[in-house]
């Protein structure tokens, strides 16, 4: 920072947290002064996010049940046992 090394992790990890604990207030501050009201501007529609959807115990026991019986990589659960499993795991996920 500043051209200045520092080996110190003690004042490494106060330099990282004067910027992560300023950054939002840093930027608000050099913001321009708007008179426009941010709920007045056209809502765009962005492709680019994601949003799931809220969904029931009953829904998710349904996809469980059409999960088809394939064999399994040795490192993932095998789809037999979500089956045998959906009446305890479906209100869970």
């Amino acid at each position: 920072m500043n051209n200045i090394e520092y080996d110190d992790p003690q004042q490494i990890a106060e330099i990282f947290n004067n910027f992560f604990a300023d950054i939002a207030t840093n930027l608000d501050n050099n913001l321009p002064e708007s008179t426009t009201n941010p709920l007045a501007l056209p809502i765009k529609n962005n492709y680019a996010s994601l949003y799931l959807y809220p969904t029931t115990a009953s829904e998710i026991k349904t996809h469980i049940k059409e999960l088809k019986l394939t064999k399994q990589p040795r490192d993932t659960l095998p789809i037999k046992i979500l089956k045998e499993n959906s009446d305890i795991l479906s209100p869970i996920l």
